[in-house]
């Protein structure tokens, strides 16, 4: 019956003018495929879980290949180097100085798209400061419980229950804020590079202005957290595109 209904939808549009039909668009398959990969933790999710879970699947095949397929990412590259050997350096790994993160040039300023996400960032590393054995002082300075600059925008959109994640304090985001224009006006491939990029990187970050407590050194656990948080992200980047062109070469 099904059969004979799509061939007879065919025949109607041939007639109409179409010079052809794609009949496998006709199939519900890409939506049972996108619902058994909800369903895969909780056969009857939440309409919270459900949420969460489609956007998880539709962010992830946009930005990742899927490991197990049968195809690339077409990035329409030449193949006219493709036989061409790279000689590999033996040279020990650079060492950034700090004079080199003294004299990088300032970027330009944040737009409120990367603001958001920053401050998602901070909210996080406070979370994860709090964490420690920290005094009422401490607490307090670290976390704000409204922003009215609208730069939680991206929180609220992630935060399923009011309160649930931290908003972290003027004073913290502007000292996050400095390191990542600090991170951002040094080459990054120098950084990854090097094998001193994460003293570096702190020992600059320490001579930034800040008015936090210092009874538990919330400076530096600021400053240490982030600035791991944020190498590892740089090198999540670069490892994944690295692995997307070595695909496509191979």
């Amino acid at each position: 019956m099904a059969t004979r209904v799509i061939l007879e939808v065919q025949q109607d549009l041939l007639s109409k003018g179409h010079k052809f039909v794609l009949t496998s668009r006709f199939t519900q398959d890409c939506l049972e495929n996108t619902f058994s990969c909800i369903r895969q933790r909780n056969p009857v999710p939440t309409p919270a879980e459900f949420h969460y879970a489609l956007r998880a699947v539709t962010v992830g095949q946009f930005l990742t290949t899927i490991p197990t397929g049968n195809y690339f990412d077409d990035g329409s590259d030449h193949l006219a180097d493709f036989l061409d050997s790279k000689r590999s350096s033996c040279s020990p790994p650079p060492v950034v100085r700090l004079e080199q993160l003294d004299d990088a040039a300032s970027p330009p300023d944040f737009t409120k798209t990367e603001s958001c996400v920053l401050y998602h960032l901070a909210g996080y590393i406070v979370k994860r400061v709090i964490s420690c054995s920290l005094c009422e002082e401490c607490q307090s300075s670290l976390t704000e419980s409204e922003n009215a600059s609208g730069r939680d925008v991206l929180l609220r959109l992630k935060e399923f229950k009011r309160g649930a994640l931290y908003r972290p304090s003027d004073e913290v985001f502007t000292l996050i804020q400095s390191v990542e224009q600090l991170f951002q006006a040094t080459s990054v491939d120098s950084l990854m590079e090097s094998t001193n990029a994460v003293a570096m990187l702190e020992q600059a970050a320490m001579k930034l202005d800040s008015n936090l407590p210092s009874c538990h050194e919330l400076q530096k656990k600021i400053l240490t957290r982030y600035i791991r948080l944020r190498l590892r992200i740089a090198s999540k980047f670069i490892s994944a595109a690295k692995k997307r062109h070595t695909g496509r070469v191979l």
